[in-house]
């Protein structure tokens, strides 16, 4: 569906480590210049996208006034959670664009739901409500499998970081191995040969049993660490952690419980799209001029 897909993908809830909540945290927060700069640049393309969408959806009106009612309603959905107003913009141009941009979409729609039944209106509403969700299940299908694997490796990593950082096992290695060893065999051997030290068999059987004593704690603080499971928990988030919002699938997977109920919802949400714009849906969104 080319116009719709571009429309979608414009400003896909959540989904964009550019989107304006983020501009307005990175601000507060005093981040680069540069990064700034690339998040307005993105946003300045996604308003573009907006609008392009909206002319595609007016021009629609000479064939069919409820498809471009259908257009201009999915992007003002799209566009309200994008986040973007004009206040994100230093440059008054930019400003004074987004401005256009949303007036046009807003103004639009309420005149061309007022030429419609109320059916029709209800229709368009579901139509909404289904190109609102699509994107949700598709990237939920799409990274189910990677989802499932983040969602299970985060826990441990949040669980046992703290016992693996490498100031803490760095200053327990120099005290178990410089400190405990020495002690662990002093001791035994001062048990075997209960103070008397010219017993050289106490004194061996006693070296043996502090060194197995010591293993056998090293053995313990290994197992406290859950080192090998930490280390392939954390490569799991290392690989996935970019490329998947973590929060966002996790909400999805609770309410979609499984890829089975998503496949399903998926293909309903593309029917009902799909049957309301009819040839519409795939054509691309060029914009007469």
């Amino acid at each position: 569906m080319g116009w719709l897909d571009t429309v979608l993908s414009a400003a896909s809830a959540g989904a964009s480590i550019y989107n304006a909540s983020q501009l307005q945290t990175l601000r507060r927060q005093g981040a680069q210049a540069g990064l700034i700069q690339a998040m307005v640049t993105h946003l300045r393309e996604q308003i573009f996208q907006f609008k392009q969408m909206a002319e595609y959806g007016l021009a629609q009106e000479v064939r069919s006034v409820k498809n471009a009612a259908g257009v201009i309603s999915i992007v003002e959905s799209r566009l309200d959670d994008s986040g973007i107003t004009p206040e994100l913009f230093p440059e008054l141009g930019d400003k004074e664009y987004a401005m256009q941009t949303i007036r046009l979409i807003s103004e639009n729609k309420r005149r061309l739901l007022g030429l419609l039944s109320r059916d029709e209106q209800n229709e368009i509403s579901r139509v909404v409500a289904a190109a609102e969700r699509l994107p949700d299940y598709n990237d939920y299908v799409e990274n189910f499998n990677d989802g499932r694997r983040l969602v299970e490796a985060a826990p441990t990593v949040a669980q046992y970081a703290g016992r693996n950082g490498w100031l803490q096992k760095s200053v327990f290695a120099l005290f178990y191995y410089f400190v405990g060893l020495p002690a662990s065999t002093g001791l035994f051997a001062a048990l075997f040969t209960a103070g008397n030290w010219s017993s050289n068999t106490g004194i061996i059987l006693g070296f043996i049993a502090g060194i197995g004593a010591w293993i056998a704690g090293l053995i313990m603080y290994n197992r406290w660490l859950h080192h090998k499971e930490y280390q392939e928990a954390k490569k799991v988030v290392d690989e996935l952690k970019d490329k998947i919002d973590l929060p966002r699938f996790a909400a999805l997977d609770k309410e979609l419980r499984g890829v089975t109920h998503a496949r399903q919802l998926q293909a309903e949400a593309q029917s009902l799209i799909t049957s309301f714009f009819g040839d519409t849906a795939s054509q691309p969104a060029l914009i007469q001029a």
